[in-house]
């Protein structure tokens, strides 16, 4: 029997099974129903935009925007990199030469009775840029010239202008000198271009080179101890040193730490200027690293140890330890102890703050600060540290250029130009400065000073040390026209015009008088006591007395002034009140006044400077004029011109001014200053002395209407001299006026001023039984009224003991007034 065919049907559902629409069973096909055509809202759909990778997106910009920025960074860095490379190696390979700062004086005034000798005048001139001829020719060319014949001196000048920009005419012009003054001028008051006082840069900017080899053993150390502990270590930049310094400034509560090592100094020194930007650190630091490249670490030390700027001496820079050890020590760097090596190390960092000529305990601080660096840092022990600091500083130095044009005052000016300008700025940069120095009183001021303190130590020989200060200041302006500040500045650098303060003394009485005369307080005629008193303050007894010992009962205002009595002055202070005299000490420049009765007799301290300062409130009516050493100064290589102008403040009125002025003339007529004719100085003269307690500093404080001088002789050490300032500092005071060739002209009576004829002895109106009767001036409507009340008849006798102790005619009169 035959078999029956397989079943097809299982292929069927494995087929089936293989398939994704298989089922179990069959499916109806459902027929979908036509789409619906598109109606308004569905036609402004759009299609949907796949979504966006944000992160591969952020990704890719900040990749994108770092190459770029770090191809812009690399680009830079290049471009400085190669500039200060360029630069360093076209440095090492010619060394620029250097714009010299030159300090002018004012322009050359001659006139009629100026003490001036023709070897003087020649040198002014031939600084001024004049050449020496034998004759001025028929068609003279140049700048100037001028001829010696005998007692005369012809000369020509071209036309120039002033500092200030003002042309002045030129021409033939001439003078005659006969015993060393000036006698006749061919036209009046001769004005001729300024000279130069001093020059600092150029050949006198110079640097002199060093050799590790051939420096002191202490000096490298000790340098590093204080500047860059890890110099030998570090490429140029300290980023550990950065780091420490940033730190400590952040946390310190005053003073700072530099970052800055060696080597960016050097770079700042060579290439950069002095301005604290961010640029300019930037560029030093690529500076710091071409000079690292180009140059060992014992060149880099050796060019940093004979660049870096050291301060002032005599107006020139010291440029250099090899400069500043034969300055201050008189010696070659080679011979450097560790105490003089640790203290020019230490002067780097701040050469006006550490001078040890200007401030010699704030460079001791600074030594034994670097002695105690160097002791962490393992160069000494500290047993040769403790020994160092034993050692006083002993300035013994001298240097080319001591003995130049105005050495003390060229200093002073230097220091306030820089004040300005930036440290060293006038010798780095060139700066021309313009000052108001008059050659012929500067001379004066010198020979003055030189004479006075000759005469001093030749009539009181047990006097010895003695020193002295000048200042003369033109009262219209402010200037500072002469200025000495000891008597060898070879010896001293020390500036006492400048930087000691001493005691006042009855110089500021004038000052308390202008202040009681401007509220109308009283009148030169007023009566104040002359009796003992006790005053206390805060605590303490105060009981003055004055100079003789005696008490006279009443005097008046002029008399207490003239004859420079203690007790009436602190009734006058007290009647202005202590605390307005204290204000009106400060409106002068008299900052260290307090508002103790003891101000009112000059017990604070003050430089000649500044109470030379002061006292130009008497002949400008009234103003004070802040005292000027700079007039401006001007870039060498552009427009820029820094102007440096004083302040002005009214301080009384023209009245009271003038009033004050009257007094003070009757100080050198009949005072404590009547010595001045002696040397010469007459005409219209008004001044004060001054003597502080024990007899250690004498002072002469006066004016012409066109000049104000203060003198001050003492020790530094504050010895007594035993003498008064009208014995100890008028002679030079007087001896100085007289030379200047400033006496003419006459101090006005302005209106609103009455002059009135006194008795001499009372202040009142005279009786015909006055023995002298005197012109007063009063502000207006202030005169007395009634009759002298001293010469009627009963009380004549009694009149003329006054007069007797007052102007000492007495037998009993032992001492004299301060």
């Amino acid at each position: 029997m035959a078999e029956k065919p397989a079943d097809p049907a299982p292929k069927k559902r494995l087929r089936a099974a293989r398939t994704p629409a298989a089922r179990p069973e069959a499916t109806p096909k459902v027929k979908k129903p036509a789409p619906r055509a598109p109606g308004p809202r569905a036609a402004k759909k759009k299609k949907a935009a796949p979504p966006v990778d944000w992160q591969r997106w952020l990704l890719w910009e900040a990749v994108t925007w770092s190459v770029g920025i770090g191809m812009g960074i690399g680009i830079a860095t290049w471009v400085v990199w190669r500039r200060a490379e360029q630069d360093v190696t076209a440095w090492l390979a010619d060394p620029p030469d250097v714009t010299p700062g030159v300090v002018w004086s004012a322009p050359l005034e001659i006139a009629p009775g100026q003490r001036l000798s023709l070897a003087a005048l020649s040198g002014d001139l031939v600084a001024a840029g004049f050449d020496r001829v034998p004759f001025i020719p028929e068609n003279p060319s140049g700048t100037g010239l001028f001829a010696v014949d005998g007692e005369r001196l012809a000369l020509w000048t071209s036309d120039w202008r002033t500092a200030q920009g003002k042309p002045m005419k030129g021409g033939r012009s001439a003078l005659r000198v006969e015993d060393g003054w000036v006698v006749e001028t061919s036209s009046g008051r001769l004005v001729l271009p300024p000279t130069a006082l001093a020059t600092l840069g150029g050949g006198e900017n110079r640097r002199d080179p060093v050799t590790l080899a051939r420096l002191s053993p202490w000096m490298e150390p000790a340098l590093l101890a204080i500047e860059d502990s890890r110099f030998r270590e570090h490429y140029g930049i300290d980023p550990i040193g950065l780091g420490r310094a940033l730190v400590f400034n952040l946390l310190a509560d005053r003073g700072s730490q530099g970052g800055s090592t060696l080597t960016q100094q050097l770079a700042k020194n060579l290439f950069l200027s002095r301005e604290r930007t961010f640029q300019r650190k930037i560029r030093e630091v690529f500076f710091a690293a071409a000079l690292e490249r180009a140059l060992s670490k014992d060149d880099l030390l050796e060019l940093y140890l004979g660049e870096v700027y050291l301060g002032q001496y005599g107006g020139l820079p010291l440029h250099g330890v090899e400069q500043a050890a034969r300055a201050w020590f008189g010696k070659s760097a080679s011979r450097l102890d560790l105490d003089e090596a640790a203290l020019v190390a230490g002067v780097i960092s701040a050469p006006s703050v550490y001078n040890p000529v200007k401030d010699p305990e704030a460079a001791r601080a600074r030594r034994d600060r670097v002695l105690d660096r160097m002791v962490s840092t393992g160069s000494i022990s500290a047993d040769a540290a403790s020994v160092a600091k034993q050692r006083p500083i002993v300035l013994s130095g001298a240097m080319p250029g001591a003995t130049r044009r105005a050495p003390y005052a060229v200093d002073a000016i230097v220091d306030a130009a820089e004040s300005v300008l930036g440290e060293g700025a006038v010798a780095r940069r060139g700066w021309q400065v313009d000052t108001w120095i008059q050659p012929a009183l500067q001379r004066a001021a010198e020979e003055a000073v030189a004479a006075g303190l000759a005469q001093l130590e030749e009539e009181h020989p047990k006097i010895g040390g003695a020193q002295a200060a000048l200042v003369a200041l033109d009262p219209r302006t402010g200037g500072v026209v002469a200025l000495v500040g000891g008597r060898d500045y070879a010896r001293s650098m020390y500036n006492r015009a400048v930087l000691a303060r001493r005691q006042a003394g009855s110089t500021v009485k004038p000052l308390t008088l202008i202040g009681a005369l401007d509220r109308k307080l009283v009148t030169p005629s007023d009566a104040l006591p002359d009796e003992a008193l006790t005053r206390r303050f805060e605590g303490n007894a105060w009981t003055p007395r004055n100079y003789d010992g005696r008490f006279l009962g009443s005097v008046t205002v002029r008399q207490a002034i003239e004859q420079s009595r203690n007790i009436p002055a602190i009734h006058l202070a007290e009647k202005l009140g202590l605390e307005k005299l204290r204000s009106l000490f400060a409106r002068v420049g008299l900052s260290h006044a307090t508002a103790w009765p003891s101000a009112s007799l000059g017990s604070f301290d003050v430089t000649p400077l500044e109470i030379a300062g002061a006292y130009t409130v008497f002949p400008t009516g009234g103003i004070w004029r802040e005292p000027r050493l700079v007039d401006h100064a001007r870039a060498p290589d552009s427009d820029e011109v820094r102007e440096m102008d004083g302040t002005s403040t009214r301080v009384a009125s023209r009245e009271a001014a003038a009033v004050a002025t009257h007094v003070l003339e009757g100080v050198i007529t009949r005072g404590t200053g009547a010595g001045a004719a002696k040397y010469g100085a007459r005409g219209a003269l008004a001044g004060k002395s001054g003597t502080t307690d024990g007899y250690r500093d004498a002072w002469f404080v006066g004016f012409t209407p066109t000049l104000v001088v203060a003198v001050w002789v003492g020790t530094d050490q504050g010895d007594a001299l035993g003498l008064s300032g009208g014995k100890a500092a008028l002679p030079t005071w007087a001896r100085f006026v007289a030379a200047s060739g400033m006496l003419g002209g006459r101090f006005v009576r302005p209106d609103g001023v009455d002059e009135v004829a006194v008795c001499a002895a009372s202040g009142h109106r005279p009786r015909s039984a006055c023995p002298e009767v005197t012109d007063e001036w009063f502000a207006a409507g202030s005169a007395p009224d009634g009759a002298c009340p001293l010469h009627d008849s009963a009380v004549a006798e009694a009149a003329h003991g006054l007069l007797d102790g007052l102007f000492g005619r007495g037998p009993d009169r032992q001492t004299e007034p301060r």
